[in-house]
């Protein structure tokens, strides 16, 4: 049975049209296929003082290797999550908050234009990535690199202007 996790993250990469890339922890939306993969983990959220039906998308965007995907065995079609990736959570770009309602209308566009913008401001390869951020970047454990991460996107990418 397909946990909400899953099927939100079917619905945008269906959406979309964008691919998927399942780990036994979570489905990820692919929003960037390279030597670096570029992920988004969707989950959905209540919204605070609204209905039970009132929700948001909330996640995560995760980088990682795309050498080190080792998939699980068969018949599985996942694969191990990756030891160590870079990572941040959307929480640290408030100005998506707008475009991430979720309902039974499609999902706003200019949420994943949102995310299109900020990974488009990282590197496509290991070494653009081990300049950027250090040569560990992939080596070390996601919770050491998001400060980082984080500070060069919210450099890169302003808040629109209301």
């Amino acid at each position: 049975m397909p946990t909400p996790q899953s099927q939100l993250a079917s619905r945008i990469a269906e959406q979309f049209g964008l691919g998927q890339i399942r780990f036994p922890c979570a489905d990820c939306v692919v929003l960037e296929d390279g030597e670096v993969l570029k992920l988004f983990i969707p989950r959905s959220k209540r919204v605070m003082m609204g209905h039970p039906q009132d929700r948001m998308i909330v996640g995560d965007l995760m980088f990682i290797l795309g050498r080190k995907l080792v998939p699980l065995r068969a018949p599985s079609k996942k694969f191990a999550r990756p030891e160590h990736c870079a990572a941040c959570n959307l929480a640290n770009f408030p100005w998506l908050v707008p475009f991430s309602w979720l309902s039974d209308e499609p999902i706003d566009g200019r949420f994943l234009d949102g995310l299109h913008t900020l990974i488009a401001t990282l590197p496509n390869d290991e070494r653009g990535w081990q300049e950027r951020f250090g040569e560990n970047v992939f080596e070390t454990p996601a919770l050491e690199t998001v400060r980082q991460l984080v500070e060069f996107l919210r450099k890169a990418v302003p808040p629109p202007r209301a």
